[in-house]
């Protein structure tokens, strides 16, 4: 019996999962096809579906002379902060 494997594509985060998304057997994943066929007509629709159920905020603090932004997502009336 031959074994085979699949390769799949997924955006995993505290406010959910996309679907696992099928990589085309025998492709290798380099950057230009992740950008053409992968991230831009597959996972970031995925990740705007997941995404449209929260209330994201965005803000610039400095702390100690350092800025940056802090991201925090309002999900099921719980506040997530992205900013790790």
């Amino acid at each position: 019996m031959q074994r085979m494997s699949v390769m799949v594509s997924v955006a995993v985060s505290q406010v959910g999962m996309t679907e696992l998304i099928l990589v085309n057997p025998g492709v290798k994943v380099k950057g230009q096809y992740y950008c053409d066929v992968l991230l831009s007509p597959q996972m970031l629709p995925a990740i705007k579906r997941v995404a449209e159920r929260c209330l994201f905020t965005k803000q610039y603090v400095v702390n100690g002379g350092i800025g940056h932004f802090l991201c925090s997502v309002i999900f099921q009336g719980k506040v997530v902060t992205l900013d790790r």
